[in-house]
């Protein structure tokens, strides 16, 4: 099936139903939490019912998607309100609505930016009920794992995605806080339009976003120019750790450090950035400490060094240019196993 005839599957199914929940994976980022908030408010200017459900918290730079700080108590009644809520499977299921839908199965469920279902960040409850579900996705790992799937790895995003996806239905239904939610997922993504999965298609999205309203000024004060004092000291000692071997760049984060900075584990992705600006760095190094002999790894490259290649070594995966996998063991050991990883992924790439 060509991507023209599956969105055009997806496209029926959205107009056919009446429910939906909207989800993605564990350990939100940009494109993740975007693209979700684009599609349950763009399912709502359908006149659809929507829920966006996400047993994990939003990053603190992510949050200025929504109308209010955090997450914020609300009735029914408003659920087509300015407000945008992400409730929790618990919360989410603890609602009249949301135990009768559950034990109906009459919604579909859309994952957003998953590559793995072992990843989708709802209960098992909620995966398991859905009368149908819809993948969409630009890992190339995806292999498909829901009713319909759409996955377009050549893509920048997600987000980029799934506005192809939502103007095909209807460019009309975009409101300002719609494209600025696909705005931010397409940036971040792309490193502030810096990756090579970059190209006109995604500029012309980008350009059309900005013509429905994106709020780039917003986007590029929260994302790219906000950085508390903590969040600096955290900076600062990390730096310390900065290890370069020939190519490779390698910095290390502690769980220490984070409770003596009191900056929260989920708003230190952009540490990496730090180690690839390096000149001669070529691979980008971020290990952090998430438990005792347990570690995420953090992979960025600048040139055609594929890191997600590094990153499958591990269980893990991503794209060309960022990549992330899990790790366990003692700290000197996870440091000279993907230290040795980069290396003979930069000399693939040389061959």
């Amino acid at each position: 099936m060509n991507n023209t005839d599956i969105i055009e599957k997806i496209t029926d199914k959205i107009r056919g139903s009446k429910n939906f929940i909207v989800t993605s994976h564990t350990s939100p980022d940009g494109d993740n939490i975007g693209s979700s908030i684009a599609m349950t408010l763009f399912l709502r200017k359908l006149e659809k019912k929507a829920w966006h459900v996400l047993d994990d918290s939003v990053p603190e730079n992510l949050r200025f998607l929504l109308d209010e700080p955090g997450r914020r108590a609300m009735d029914e009644s408003d659920m087509r309100g300015r407000c945008h809520r992400i409730y929790t499977s618990e919360e989410f299921l603890a609602t009249e609505t949301g135990r009768a839908l559950a034990q109906s199965g009459d919604y579909v469920l859309i994952i957003l930016d998953t590559a793995d279902e072992s990843r989708i960040c709802v209960s098992s409850e909620i995966w398991e009920n859905a009368s149908f579900t819809i993948n969409i996705d630009h890992h190339v790992s995806n292999r498909g794992y829901a009713d319909f799937n759409h996955i377009e790895p050549e893509a920048s995003s997600t987000c980029e995605v799934l506005c192809s996806i939502l103007r095909s239905i209807d460019e009309k239904k975009f409101t300002p806080q719609i494209a600025t939610a696909v705005y931010t997922g397409i940036s971040t993504d792309t490193g502030n339009f810096l990756y090579d999965s970059v190209d006109a298609h995604t500029f012309e999205n980008a350009s059309f976003l900005t013509k429905m309203g994106a709020d780039r000024d917003t986007v590029a004060n929260r994302i790219y120019q906000s950085t508390s004092y903590d969040y600096l000291r955290l900076t600062k000692e990390s730096l310390d750790t900065l290890e370069v071997d020939d190519s490779v760049g390698i910095m290390i984060l502690t769980m220490d450090m984070l409770e003596r900075n009191n900056v929260d584990y989920k708003d230190t992705d952009s540490l990496v950035n730090n180690v690839i600006n390096i000149n001669g760095v070529r691979v980008a190094i971020l290990i952090k400490e998430r438990g005792r002999g347990e570690y995420k790894i953090s992979l960025r490259s600048k040139d055609a060094t594929n890191v997600c290649e590094i990153a499958a070594r591990f269980g893990g995966g991503g794209h060309k240019r960022a990549a992330g996998c899990s790790m366990n063991g003692d700290l000197d050991t996870v440091v000279s196993q993907i230290k040795e990883a980069a290396k003979e992924q930069i000399c693939i790439t040389d061959l």
